[in-house]
């Protein structure tokens, strides 16, 4: 594995920018958490369920592991809470 040293200010905007993303997704997670809780007491939409929003969580996990394996790379991912 090589090393590579490259400017202080470009090293604080990248650990910004993933930063930034790791906030969305905190976000995301959180709106997942209260569809879920919604859906249990009944007070959803019809096209919410458990099983939709399992899928959109699978989604999302897959996209947040991607921005951690390639954050280096300055990958740009999208949420997914809705299709």
């Amino acid at each position: 594995m090589t090393t590579k040293t490259i400017p202080a200010v470009s090293y604080v905007v990248q650990v910004n920018q993933l930063l930034e993303r790791f906030v969305v997704f905190e976000t995301v997670f959180f709106e997942c958490t209260q569809t879920c809780r919604n859906i249990i007491l009944g007070r959803c939409t019809v096209g919410e369920t458990l099983a939709t929003l399992d899928h959109y969580v699978d989604q999302n996990l897959t996209v947040l592991a991607g921005i951690c394996y390639s954050s280096r790379r300055g990958a740009t991912t999208n949420c997914v809470c809705h299709d």
